[in-house]
């Protein structure tokens, strides 16, 4: 059983992740900060609101047994 704590763990990990290879890759201020927010914005809306829907999804798989 999947909890909904650990996809938060899992998306906040993933977008701080993300973040970081932003900035080691991405030489353009103005896309670096575009992507930052993108990023930001998507690991907010997950950790808020999608890691109890893929949780739920997840469980409902029935693959963990």
């Amino acid at each position: 059983m999947v909890s909904a704590f650990v996809v938060r763990l899992a998306v906040v990990v993933l977008g701080a992740y993300s973040v970081q290879y932003i900035t080691e890759t991405e030489f353009n201020k103005k896309e670096r900060r575009r992507n930052i927010v993108i990023v930001v914005v998507f690991t907010t809306l997950m950790f808020l609101f999608g890691a109890d829907i893929l949780a739920l999804l997840v469980n409902s798989l029935g693959v963990q047994d």
